[in-house]
């Protein structure tokens, strides 16, 4: 899927109709069209063959801390709702976290709009903005991308058996949401770490041996995780960092 692909700033004016980009106060939306064009591809006859290709909405969110406190996140979440059959959603990630209630309202309207059509992509994606990296189906980090995951925090107000109650129920409802994102890439053993407070901080190497990493752009280049991976380059340091190891378990 990899293509390489009312809050507005002060003084702009308000886009109604054919909008191309909607402002929130940490969140931006381009609206790009791809026009349909008749595309020659290979036959096994040789014969000239055409396809169509484009006819669809491309969708840029470049996403910042989930801490709206505008309208802005709502003009952005309806204008996606409109997306069609066709249309595919990039989320540009260089977040450090915020709202997990913000996260999942996003997560809700990935999963019934643009299911199994999200690429995703991180400059850098702490707690939500860690878990927002994962909702593409195809997830792209650069050479420098950092990534960090820990449980999350919160506060309530009001009497104390409404607390008490309040708690319990969040604690098992995001427990399960995060648990749910993450079990592809963590052991259970590491979940209940996470849970009890252990950060889990990734380069991007590490997020590709995971698989929290599918490609890694470099040099202008989208590079597949195990092209990459089998890479002289990451061979030598990989080799680099377990000689180190031995030699530490060995002086003890």
């Amino acid at each position: 899927m990899i293509k390489s692909s009312l809050a507005t700033k002060q003084g702009e004016p308000i886009l109604e109709d054919h909008e191309t980009v909607i402002y929130a106060d940490n969140h931006t939306l381009f609206i790009e069209e791809v026009p349909p064009a008749m595309v020659a591809v290979e036959s096994e006859n040789n014969d000239k063959v055409y396809k169509q290709s484009g006819g669809y909405t491309v969708y840029k969110l470049f996403i910042g801390d989930f801490d709206e406190q505008g309208n802005g996140i709502q003009r952005i979440m309806n204008k996606l709702q409109q997306a069609q059959g066709e249309d595919v959603l990039e989320l540009h990630i260089s977040s450090q976290g915020g709202v997990i209630a913000e996260l999942l309202e996003m997560y809700n309207m990935c999963d019934s709009v643009f299911y199994n059509r999200i690429t995703t992509f991180c400059n850098y994606g702490y707690s939500a903005g860690a878990l927002a990296f994962l909702f593409g189906q195809e997830r792209a980090v650069y050479e420098y991308s950092d990534w960090m995951m820990h449980s999350y925090s919160g506060g309530f107000g009001g009497k104390r058996d409404d607390l008490i109650s309040h708690l319990k129920h969040e604690d098992k409802r995001l427990t399960k949401f995060v648990d749910v994102i993450l079990g592809d890439y963590f052991s259970k053993k590491e979940l209940k770490q996470m849970h009890k407070g252990k950060d889990f901080w990734m380069t991007s190497t590490e997020m590709l041996e995971r698989g929290i990493a599918t490609h890694i752009i470099k040099n202008g280049t989208i590079i597949p995780a195990e092209e990459y991976l089998n890479t002289d380059e990451v061979k030598k340091v990989k080799k680099v960092k377990k000689d180190k190891k031995v030699k530490k378990y060995l002086l003890g």
